[in-house]
């Protein structure tokens, strides 16, 4: 009898740990695999921006499901691209903005470009920016979130609709002024990009350390170029629920 009530209280001890410990990691599973499927719509949607800003569409439309998160638009993020000349400095400041996917202590953004995903302290880019550094050229893309609409926030249950527009694209070096050249491509001595403000800075710093031709600097992050070119291009981005 005595070896009975053992022998079914250590049965009854293994189902309650594999029962506990069981469904609390097909949980944790389960919401790994979610964050998951987010980060692959938001890489979806960063191929929507790089249709527009390739020229290739005039706007695009994607189904973004929150998943018991929240979506945001956002103007905060701000990029300084400088041009270094044998005469000076040519710098512009972009406030590039963001679109971001928060769920707990995850966020999720794409961003000038990139989709960046940040864990408490932890960041890295999961989807590359259009920035090249390679063999003495760097071309490098900016894209620029112009909000639109009554909701720039949403954490409603099911799915949102995402549009994205282009308004407008231009150079920003080489310059042109009233028909006239300013500068030329191949006047440039290097190029730096400088992260002014972005909850990504970590994961911007981690992703531009493992690039070759890239070099941390005081000034940001430079690139040694004799060619360079730096374009803009501006799009509305409205939510839809």
């Amino acid at each position: 009898m005595v070896g009975f009530v053992l022998s079914f209280s250590l049965i009854l001890l293994a189902v309650s740990a594999v029962h506990t410990g069981g469904f609390a990691a097909i949980a944790e599973e389960q919401q790994e695999e979610q964050i998951h499927n987010t980060e692959r719509a938001m890489s979806v949607l960063a191929e929507n921006f790089h249709d527009i800003e390739r020229g290739n569409a005039p706007t695009r439309a994607g189904e973004f499901r929150l998943s018991g998160g929240a979506l945001s638009l956002d103007r905060t993020a701000r990029f300084t691209v400088s041009v270094g000349l044998d005469n000076g400095t040519f710098a512009e400041t972009v406030r590039t903005g963001s679109l971001s996917y928060t769920k707990d202590e995850t966020e999720i953004s794409y961003e000038n470009g990139a989709v960046l995903r940040t864990n408490d302290d932890y960041g890295f880019v999961s989807r590359p920016p259009s920035v090249t550094c390679r063999d003495g050229k760097s071309i490098i893309s900016l894209v620029e979130i112009d909000p639109r609409g009554n909701v720039t926030s949403t954490s409603v249950d099911g799915s949102v609709l995402v549009t994205v527009a282009k308004q407008d694209s231009d150079i920003y070096y080489p310059r042109r002024e009233n028909g006239t050249v300013v500068n030329e491509a191949d006047m440039a001595q290097n190029v730096t990009i400088r992260v002014e403000e972005s909850r990504h800075e970590k994961a911007w710093e981690r992703w531009f350390a493992e690039r070759d031709g890239w070099k941390q600097t005081a000034a940001g992050y430079r690139c040694e170029a004799d060619t360079v070119f730096v374009r803009t291009t501006k799009v509305t981005v409205r939510i839809l629920p």
